[in-house]
Parts: C-alpha cells; sequence; structure tokens
C-alpha cells in the first residue's frame, strides 16, 4: 500500500506540472495509477489532500538534496554553495509557471505553503553558508546574511512569474543560475571573487536540470 501511495504521488506531481490544479482530475489519477477511484480516495480522502501531499514530497525531496550538499565534507565552501544554488535551480527547471498560478488561483493554502517553504528553505541555508562564509575570510564582515538570503528569495520568487519567463524566453533555473552569481559577488572579498568565480565556471559547465 505504501508502494501504491508513492506511485500515486508521483504520477500526480507529473500531472500537476503539465496541468496545474484545476487540469489535474481524480478520474484520471485513478485511471493512470491503474487504480479504483475507492482505492484512491481510501489513500487521500480529497483532491486537496493528495495535493497537499505531493507538495510536501516535493519540499522533502528538495530540502534533503540541499541538506545532502552542505553536509558534504569532501566540498570545499564553494563548490557547497555553487552545488546548493544548482540544486535549487534544478528543482526550478522543473516548474511550469502556468501551473503555480493556476495553484494560487484555486487552492490558495497549497500555493502559500510552497511560497513558505521556499522562503524557508533559502532563508535558513543561504544565511548560515554567508555567515560560514565570513567566519573564513571569503564574505565581507559587513554583509547581512539575512538580507543576501531575502534578496535571493525575491528573485526565485519573481523568475518563475509567466511575464518574466515569456520576457528572457528563458527556462527558471537558467535565470536563476544567470543571477544568483550577480548578488553573491557583491558580498565577497578579493579572495573570495578569484575562488568563486573559478567554482562558478566549473559548476556551469557541469549544471544540468533535474
Amino acid at each position: 500500500m505504501k508502494d501504491k501511495k508513492s506511485n500515486i504521488i508521483k504520477y500526480t506531481i507529473r500531472r500537476f506540472m503539465e496541468s496545474g490544479y484545476s487540469g489535474v482530475l481524480t478520474d484520471d489519477i485513478a485511471r493512470g495509477c491503474g487504480v479504483s477511484k475507492a482505492t484512491l480516495y481510501s489513500l487521500f480522502p480529497s483532491k486537496e489532500a493528495l495535493i497537499s501531499e505531493c507538495i510536501d514530497a516535493v519540499i522533502a525531496e528538495v530540502s534533503g538534496l540541499v541538506s545532502s550538499v552542505l553536509r558534504d565534507e569532501s566540498l570545499s565552501y564553494f563548490e557547497r554553495l555553487n552545488r546548493m544554488f544548482a540544486t535549487i535551480a534544478g528543482f526550478l527547471s522543473r516548474v511550469n509557471a502556468a501551473a503555480l498560478d493556476n495553484l494560487r488561483r484555486n487552492f490558495p493554502a497549497a500555493y502559500e505553503k510552497i511560497d513558505a517553504s521556499r522562503r524557508k528553505l533559502i532563508l535558513s541555508n543561504i544565511s548560515a553558508m554567508i555567515t560560514e562564509g565570513k567566519k573564513i575570510g571569503f564574505v565581507l564582515p559587513e554583509t547581512d546574511p539575512a538580507l543576501i538570503a531575502h534578496m535571493l528569495i525575491g528573485v526565485a520568487s519573481h523568475i518563475i512569474a509567466p511575464d518574466t519567463l515569456a520576457e528572457f524566453g528563458r527556462t527558471p533555473d537558467r535565470l536563476m543560475m544567470s543571477a544568483v552569481p550577480v548578488i553573491v559577488r557583491g558580498c565577497l572579498t578579493e579572495e573570495g571573487r578569484k575562488l568563486y568565480g573559478k567554482s562558478n565556471r566549473e559548476e556551469n559547465q557541469k549544471y544540468k536540470p533535474v
């Protein structure tokens, strides 16, 4: 039963990304997963409950990936920093802006959960990395970690807007990978900029959306 529930969540996430909240029908999900509607509703009492669990699953996946990168002691400071951003950008590559907008209009509580989780993920992890960078001399001592984190939250929120994507004609992950270095370089020491530039070039060459 656990595997069946997991498969339904994975299938629904894919359908949601393609069609948005209003385009995801429980009849289609049951048929696509090869289960009866009775089975579907025994696992998820409502469409809202199913979507909410899908959001929890995505949040847990991204948070786990970011935490794994930041705990990897084999990586240098800037390798961890860049891979953290690449992980977040990889998640953004899966985001359908129209689907998110549809969710915001039809299930605002779920949209607010996504927005709050995105803010928490970026705020806590980036603040910690900037603080660490100050201690080891790569980040300017006058830098406010929370301010940098909030600037990046603003970037992440803005680039997934349909109008922004239409204006630039680029995917959300590529926009973020272009915008992040502009903000990060501004708070680095001279030594930090040299090391960051090298690490950033290497990471961009390796970066592939997930």
